[in-house]
């Protein structure tokens, strides 16, 4: 079973490394149309328009900071995979399994659920069902 986590968080790590890309794109994207945006917003105003949306800008920050924040897992959910498949450092693994839940919780209610969210909830679920017996048993075998 503490393969099939592995496996499950390399999986993860790697979609949320591509996902990062995808995000800062976006973001960069976003802040390249909000910048153009003021000019169009100034020329709607002296033909009595309305303007665009006025949260691109934060829109482009939280796609932004949430790359940040994927590209960082990617190697946190690696090195938990590597951990598992040596058996050893389970407290690591268990939050680092919490963690995957979370990213994908955060990043469905922020942007949207999809079938990109599947391997980082199965992770997470099999990294914590694998390790919190483990860890909250006081088993003699834990490293941390």
């Amino acid at each position: 079973m503490e393969i099939a986590a592995g496996i499950f968080l390399i999986i993860a790590g790697i979609l949320n490394g591509f996902a990062a890309m995808a995000y800062k794109v976006k973001g960069v994207a976003s802040k390249v149309a909000a910048e153009g945006s003021d000019f169009i917003e100034e020329n709607n105003l002296i033909e009595g328009k309305t303007g665009l949306n006025p949260n691109i800008k934060f829109k482009a920050k939280l796609n932004t900071s949430y790359s940040i924040f994927l590209r960082l897992t990617v190697p946190m959910f690696i090195l938990a995979a590597i951990f598992l498949f040596i058996d050893s450092y389970y407290v690591y693994a268990l939050v680092i399994g919490a963690l995957a839940i979370i990213i994908e919780i955060i990043g469905g209610f922020s942007f949207k659920f999809g079938p990109a969210n599947v391997p980082g909830l199965l992770a997470g679920g099999l990294t914590l069902a694998f390790t919190m017996p483990i860890v909250f048993a006081g088993s003699q075998y834990i490293n941390f």
